[in-house]
This record gives structure tokens, sequence and C-alpha cells, in this order.
């Protein structure tokens, strides 16, 4: 499995059992305390704009400082287990599954950024730890 972080991922997000999966790295620096009360926020703030939308219908993404703009570490809701029934289609290997989930909700205006910052230590817009396989 090393360097399949996508599959790795998939595994452990059937297996946590909870109402938030947080697509952590093991190279992460939270630079904010109070990021799990704002993810949530997000959630219910993205829920308060699509009232159609059940609630944890969205994708959350942290501010990463080492690679702004891009929806790394995103945050989904068991919701997404339920009706998916996986976290990321088989195809993605480590490359692809964060833009991926944050794209497939924002279809949906259920797309957000958290204000709460983290920093990639290693990999994001630079070189990674293994050989990337990018979706084709």
């Amino acid at each position: 499995m090393y360097g399949k972080v996508c599959q790795i991922w998939n595994r452990l997000s059937q297996r946590a059992n909870r109402d938030f999966i947080v697509l952590f790295g093991d190279d992460i620096l939270l630079l904010d305390n109070g990021w799990k009360r704002n993810i949530e926020e997000c959630f219910t703030a993205i829920q308060s704009n699509n009232p159609d939308l059940p609630f944890g219908a969205a994708c959350v993404a942290f501010n990463d400082i080492s690679f702004r703009g891009f929806p790394t570490f995103p945050v989904i809701h068991r919701f997404h287990m339920k009706v998916f029934g996986r976290l990321l289609p088989k195809q993605f290997v480590n490359q692809g599954g964060d833009p991926f989930l944050f794209e497939l909700y924002s279809r949906f205006n259920a797309s957000k950024f958290a204000s709460v910052k983290l920093k990639n230590t290693l990999g994001g817009d630079s070189s990674a730890r293994y050989s990337k396989h990018e979706i084709n």
C-alpha cells in the first residue's frame, strides 16, 4: 500500500464509522485551534445556503498555506459514504482525490474553504515521497 494514499484513505474511511472524515496526511501541521468547530460550522453554513440538500452533502477543505487555493485535505460527512459506499472511486491511486471531492460537491454549491489553516510539510505543490499516479 506504500504510496497509494487514495486507497489507504478508502480503507480507513470505510472503517471509521464517524460523522466526519478528514483526509489528513502524516506530514501536516494544524495551525489553528478550534479547527473541528470551524469545519462543523462550515457544514452548517453550506446546509443553511442549500436547504434542499441533506446535511452532510458537502465538502469543506482546509486552508493549506503550502498550496493556497487548492482543496487539499478535504473533510466529508458520513452522508458521502452512505450514498457512494466508498470515499473515492477505485481509479484513484495517490493523486486527485482531494480536488475530485471538492469539485463533486461544488456542482451543488456545496464546497467551501474553511478559515482554519494547516501546512503540508511534504508533497503538496512540490515533490512527494512516492511516484505520483495521475488519473486519466
